[in-house]
C-alpha cells in the first residue's frame, strides 16, 4: 500500500525563508529535526506576522510528521501536543486522516529499513544535495497492519523511545553541569576574576582556588590569566585518523549483518550516536585494514563537512569504524586532556576559528591541514587534571545512558520491521 492509498496527507511548505530575529516565535528547520524528534535548539525566530503568515498552508498539528526533503531526505519528526512550530524550506508535513493508519502510528511508519529502502528508491541524486520529489513521497510503499494492531504496536515502541528520551533529557542536565564549570573557569574565568577583586572564588575550596593565577594578559585569544598559553590542535592531538570523503567499501569488501559499526558524518548530531538503522557493518578483517589505529576511550569524533564540527566523545563501549567525513581527534596528554578538549572545542572561539579555515561555496567544510592550526586555550596540567576529576563522573554517568540508548535503539530498530510485516505478533502468545 503507498502512503497515498493509506490516506497519509502531504502538505507543502512555504519555498522561502522569513527574516530572523533576537526573539519570536520558533521556526523549525532541517537542523531541528533529530533522530526522529523536533528539538527546538538553534530553531530560527521570526516575527508573529511571519509566523502566521508561514501556517496558512503548512500549520503542523499533533502526531503530524515532518519530512526532510534535502540534505538528509527522509529524515523525520514527529510533532507533539506541546509544539507550536513554522515550518521550514524543504520540509514537508505528512498527516494521516485516521480511517487506515492511527495517527500516532505514523511515526512508526517513517522510520526503519522499510522506510529508508522506500527513500533510497525515490532518491533524486542531484549535484550538490540528495533530495526526494514531492511528487514521489505519496507513491512510497509501506506496511499497514490492523488498526489493533497500529496501536499495539504504538504503545511498545513508544514504551521503548520514552526510556530513550529520559536518558537524553538526563544527559542534558548532567552536560550543562559539566559545562557551567568550563564556562566558568576557561571562558569566563570567575576564580581569575574574583581574586583580582580580593574575593574568594565562590563554590571553590581554597586549595584549587591556588591553582588560578590573579592577573589576566593579552593573547591571540584576548585576555587570558596570566601564565596560561595558547596552543594549536596541532599541539593538542597526538593522532588525527582522517576518512572525510571515504568509505570502507573501497577496500572490496562486502556489508555483513553483524560485526564492527562503520559510521558516517550522518550518525553524529547533538554529541549523540544517531540514526542507528544506517548504520552498516564490517568483518573483522576489513576492520582491521581500515582502522590502523582503532579509537579508544576518550576519543573524540568530528565531522568534518555537511554539518562541519559535530562531535561525540568515545566512551570505548563499541570499536567504531569512522566512514565518510569524520576525523578522530586524540589529546596529547602531555599538554590537556580529553575532556578540555571536547569542551574546548565547542566553544564560540574555537567553532568560530573552524569556520573561518573551512571552505566550500554549498557546502562548508574543513581540511585536516587547517584543522590542525585552529587555536586551543592551554591552561597548567594541574587545573586541567583537577577540571578532570571533577566532570569525569558526570562523563562516566553520560556515556552509561548512551550505552543504554544504543542498546534501546537496536531492540527497537530491529523490533519495528517484524512487528510491521507481522513476524512478532503483539498480544499473541
Amino acid at each position: 500500500m503507498t502512503l497515498k492509498e493509506a490516506g497519509i496527507i502531504l502538505i507543502d511548505c512555504d519555498h522561502k525563508t522569513p527574516k530572523a530575529q533576537d526573539s519570536g516565535r520558533p521556526y523549525v528547520g532541517i537542523p531541528q529535526l533529530k533522530d526522529c524528534r523536533i528539538t527546538l535548539d538553534g530553531a530560527r525566530l521570526i516575527s508573529e506576522e511571519d509566523f502566521i503568515h508561514w501556517r496558512r498552508k503548512a500549520k503542523p498539528q499533533e502526531h503530524d510528521v515532518i519530512l526532510s526533503r534535502r540534505c538528509n531526505p527522509g529524515e523525520t519528526g514527529y510533532v507533539t501536543g506541546d509544539l507550536d512550530i513554522a515550518l521550514g524550506q524543504n520540509l514537508v508535513l505528512l498527516r494521516a486522516d485516521g480511517e487506515t493508519i492511527y495517527p500516532p502510528f505514523l511515526r512508526w511508519l517513517t522510520r526503519g529499513k522499510y522506510w529508508w529502502n522506500q527513500v533510497d528508491s525515490f532518491i533524486n541524486v542531484g549535484a550538490v544535495f540528495e533530495s526526494l520529489k514531492c511528487a514521489d513521497i505519496p507513491k512510497f510503499e509501506i506496511l499497514v497492519p490492523s488498526l489493533e494492531e497500529q496501536k499495539l504496536l504504538t504503545a511498545c515502541m513508544s514504551s521503548i523511545d520514552d526510556k530513550i528520551a529520559l536518558n537524553t533529557q538526563t544527559n542534558q542536565t548532567l552536560e550543562q553541569m559539566a559545562q557551567a564549570i568550563f564556562k566558568s573557569w576557561f571562558v569566563d574565568f570567575d576564580p581569575v576574576q574574583a581574586k583580582m577583586s580580593g574575593e574568594q572564588p565562590e563554590g571553590m575550596d581554597a586549595t584549587t582556588a591556588s591553582l588560578f593565577p590573579e592577573k589576566l594578559v593579552e593573547s591571540e585569544l584576548g585576555l587570558i590569566p596570566e601564565g596560561w598559553e595558547v596552543g594549536t590542535l596541532d599541539s593538542h592531538t597526538s593522532m588525527i585518523i582522517d576518512h572525510r570523503g571515504k568509505t570502507p567499501k573501497k577496500l572490496g569488501s562486502d556489508w555483513v549483518e553483524e560485526g564492527y559499526p562503520a559510521i558516517s558524518a550522518k550518525n553524529i548530531k547533538s554529541k549523540m550516536i544517531v540514526r542507528p538503522d544506517t548504520i552498516r557493518f564490517l568483518d573483522e578483517v576489513t576492520y582491521k585494514k581500515w582502522m590502523k589505529e582503532p579509537l579508544i576511550k576518550g576519543d573524540i569524533i568530528m565531522t568534518s563537512e555537511a554539518p562541519m564540527g559535530e562531535l561525540y566523545f568515545f566512551d570505548g563501549s563499541r570499536d567504531f569504524c569512522l566512514s565518510q567525513r569524520l576525523y578522530g581527534l586524540r589529546a596529547n596528554s602531555d599538554v590537556c586532556n580529553s575532556v578540555f578538549l571536547f569542551d574546548w572545542l565547542q566553544t564560540t572561539q574555537a567553532k568560530a576559528d573552524m569556520e573561518g579555515r573551512a571552505s566550500g561555496s554549498t557546502v562548508l567544510g574543513i581540511k585536516q591541514s587547517e584543522l590542525r592550526k585552529v587555536k586551543i586555550l592551554t591552561p597548567p596540567k594541574d587545573i586541567l587534571d583537577k577540571y578532570s576529576s571533577i566532570v569525569s563522573n558526570l562523563i562516566d554517568m553520560t556515556a552509561k545512558n548512551n550505552a543504554q540508548n544504543i542498546s534501546l535503539e537496536a531492540l527497537r530498530d530491529t523490533l519495528l520491521p517484524k512487528l510491521l510485516s507481522g513476524e512478532i505478533e503483539l498480544g499473541k502468545e
